[in-house]
């Protein structure tokens, strides 16, 4: 027999909470801790510096989209930047570009993460 009691819906208990973060692990931390980075990736870019390609990967034929994250001042200047992702041929000239991007000005500091389009001309 089923016991509707058992199955009702129980508020969160704070304390219990952590407990599960600490036994489910770093993954589940990881992820708590990246949502106010997703929220604060609506901040818009007023403008975009087009990255030098490298010629090196020009040569090789290599294209791309390389993933940056930036820490953002309240005034829209980007203290901070690192590539997260891409091809390592391309990142430091993605993460050089993303230096000299400006966005909307805000009141607090913020963290977007943004992609760089590296392609081949035909």
């Amino acid at each position: 027999m089923h016991n509707e009691k058992s199955s009702a819906i129980r508020p969160l208990n704070p304390s219990s909470a952590i407990a599960t973060l600490i036994r489910v692990g770093v993954a589940t931390l990881v992820l708590v801790l990246a949502i106010p980075l997703i929220a604060s990736s609506e901040r818009k870019a007023q403008v975009k510096i087009q990255p030098e390609y490298p010629a090196l990967a020009q040569r090789m034929g290599i294209s791309g989209v390389v993933l940056v994250q930036a820490t953002v001042a309240p005034s829209g200047k980007v203290d901070k930047a690192i590539a997260e992702f891409g091809h390592p041929l391309l990142m430091e000239a993605a993460r050089s570009a993303v230096l000299r991007w400006r966005f909307a000005p805000s009141d607090e500091e913020s963290r977007v993460m943004v992609n760089v389009n590296f392609k081949l001309g035909k």
